[in-house]
């Protein structure tokens, strides 16, 4: 006999479900683990085009990858590190990322504007949190030295 692993209950061997929670079990829950990680992968497992930098590109101009992802800052590594192809890469991502967030503020402003609903509000301002999410994700993989494009908006390019 084995045990669930959502609720502690005892499952019979042969069982696919545990009886008393439903969770699957056994080959069952490696199978679902399986699909829901590969959900979520799909959306944050994006290109990565770490190989086409050098290593000592991306040692020396993480932080300007960095400083690319903090809003208007974006201009400090596309003016000061021009020539660094790494710098360059996250400097157009965290540009695109700013301009995307600029584009959502002035449309969600507008239709908060037209229609005042306070639930309609609170909707954009989670949503909202989507960019600060992408934000996260691009430091994250500037520190790590990855060249990994964001979900959603990471394919234009605006600097070349």
């Amino acid at each position: 006999m084995a045990f669930c692993t959502k609720c502690g209950a005892f499952v019979d061997d042969s069982a696919k479900f545990c009886e008393s929670c439903g969770t699957p079990v056994g080959a069952d829950a490696t199978q679902n683990a399986g699909t829901q990680q590969t959900v979520f992968d799909k959306f944050t497992d994006t290109e990565d085009a770490t190989a086409a930098f050098s290593q000592e590109d991306i040692e020396k101009n993480k932080a300007m990858a960095v400083i690319a992802y903090l809003g208007i800052l974006v201009l400090v590594p596309i003016f000061a590190a021009k020539e660094s192809p790494f710098a360059k890469f996250h400097s157009n991502q965290g540009l695109v990322l700013l301009l995307a967030g600029i584009a959502y503020s002035i449309a969600t402003g507008i239709i908060n504007s037209i229609v005042h609903l306070a639930v309609l509000r609170s909707i954009f301002s989670i949503a909202g949190l989507l960019f600060l999410a992408l934000m996260i994700l691009g430091i994250v993989n500037a520190v790590n030295g990855k060249a990994k494009k964001l979900p959603v908006i990471g394919d234009i390019t605006l600097l070349k």
